[in-house]
């Protein structure tokens, strides 16, 4: 139980700093046409932005975070007994992760489309290792049993 309520709390926190990136985000009007006014927020205001963005990345890691672990707990558990509550929980970050995308669109999409991009690199190193290390195996296991048993075949 002290992990779900470590999750819970690590759900507001991620909700505070959500908040906290709104808030600290220079609400002046830019407009592309406009190059006075982007130098000027770049060097009056830089301090702000940054603070924003670690606390959006921050805030949206969390979220991402909890939705993979508790969405991969509860498929390995299933629907009955803790399994249960890891999809409930999974729910509740996705709920936030969904507010968070109302109140900040393209932030959003920009961080789930490159977090998208990192897992299926990821995911097709793993593959092509996977498929090497089997290539491996299957020729150092025929060179193996031809020279362990020179005289019998495997069927």
């Amino acid at each position: 139980m002290i992990t779900y309520l470590r999750d819970l709390l690590l759900g507001l926190l991620a909700w505070w700093c959500g908040n906290g990136a709104i808030r600290l985000f220079p609400v002046t009007p830019l407009h592309p046409d406009r190059l006075g006014d982007w130098v000027a927020f770049l060097l009056f205001k830089p301090v702000e932005l940054v603070m924003a963005a670690i606390l959006f990345v921050l805030g949206s890691v969390l979220l991402g975070g909890m939705i993979r672990t508790h969405a991969a707990e509860a498929i390995r558990r299933g629907v009955f007994g803790e399994g249960c509550l890891n999809a409930v929980l999974c729910v509740y970050a996705g709920f936030l992760g969904y507010i968070q995308y109302l109140k900040m669109p393209m932030p959003t999409l920009i961080f789930g489309g490159a977090a998208i991009l990192i897992l299926l690199v990821r995911m097709q190193r793993r593959w092509a290792l996977q498929t090497e290390i089997i290539e491996l195996m299957k020729s150092t296991q025929k060179q193996f049993l031809s020279t362990a048993f020179p005289g019998k075949r495997r069927i």
